[in-house]
């Protein structure tokens, strides 16, 4: 394999075999750059396929009676509806509670000041 030093881009002509797996910090002669040597990754041809993890079939499943009612009939739409007619109860209660709140804090005060 080749190397070339990462600083001053000197290069050398290393045997695999001297690389382990991991690979090995080398100095270069050149100008005294500590490099890491690694082996370089094993390239895929076209006329190889890649080898792929054995996995487990995916299995088959068919919900039975209630199970394939409550999974597929779930009525989104009117939940969908039945939320925002909540939304809207909601914001109209508070329009109205704050409207009294104001009328009575009105009359209050007008009583007090008379």
């Amino acid at each position: 394999m080749i190397v070339q030093c990462d600083q001053c881009a000197t290069k050398y002509t290393v045997p695999d075999e001297k690389v382990p797996a991991a690979g090995i910090k080398a100095q270069c002669k050149g100008c005294g750059h500590i490099m890491l040597v690694s082996r370089p990754a094993p390239e895929l041809t076209l006329d190889e396929p890649a080898v792929e993890p054995d996995r487990p079939e995916p299995e088959e499943f068919e919900p039975s009676g209630e199970e394939a009612r409550s999974s597929s009939s779930i009525p989104w739409r009117g939940l969908f509806l039945v939320g925002a007619f909540a939304v809207v109860v909601g914001v109209g209660a508070s329009y109205v509670l704050g409207q009294v709140l104001n009328r009575s804090l009105a009359t209050f005060l007008a009583a007090i000041f008379k």
